[in-house]
């Protein structure tokens, strides 16, 4: 009698791991596998995306921790150099940076252009926070809640 209970919990035991392990292929090859693969071509992508004819824009990414979450970054940070003169942002060359255009209509009308063309729904969608500099100055700063 006591070895008919081992075995019959011994299947039991078997069985509760076979399920299990299908249980989390499943998830893995539904879910999981496509988000592991989205999210590292998104965030090539995304760096290719973005201002790419603008030398020096940087794009600092920190992928989610929750592996199941529908978002690809927890935070998104873009910062953009002067459209004016690539001796604006060095402060050491200053003095050589070009005054054809003048830097401060420039920069304001483009702090603008980007407030006006910023998505919201669709960096919701993407990311939990995410901030847009221009030159030094934080231009977007926003935070979605879950």
């Amino acid at each position: 009698m006591n070895s008919e209970y081992v075995e019959i919990k011994w299947k039991k035991s078997k069985l509760l791991l076979v399920v299990v392990l299908l249980i989390g292929i499943t998830v893995y090859y539904t879910k999981g596998r496509n988000n592991v693969i989205n999210r590292y071509v998104e965030d090539k992508t995304l760096k290719l995306q973005l201002f790419p004819n603008v030398k020096g824009v940087v794009i600092k990414s920190e992928l989610q921790d929750n592996y199941f979450s529908e978002k690809t970054y927890k935070k998104l940070e873009i910062t953009i150099p002067s459209f004016a003169s690539v001796n604006d942002d060095t402060g050491k060359n200053t003095k050589l940076a070009t005054q054809v255009i003048d830097r401060d209509k420039l920069d304001s009308g483009i702090e603008e252009w980007l407030k006006t063309t910023y998505d919201s729904n669709e960096a919701k969608k993407m990311t939990d926070h995410i901030v847009i500099y221009y030159r030094d100055d934080k231009i977007i700063d926003e935070t979605f809640s879950k």
